[in-house]
């Protein structure tokens, strides 16, 4: 049950970082070509 939990808290988290790199992208704050980078980094390809 404790696997699951860090499981799971370790999903939401790359779920957030996720999402912050996007809000980075809508805010011109980062090119597409880094955003992808980062996704990629994050999703582990």
């Amino acid at each position: 049950m404790d696997r699951l939990i860090a499981n799971y808290k370790a999903l939401a988290k790359m779920d957030a970082q996720k999402k912050a790199v996007l809000e980075q992208l809508r805010a011109d704050e980062i090119s597409v070509a880094e955003a992808k980078e980062k996704l990629e980094k994050l999703s582990g390809d």
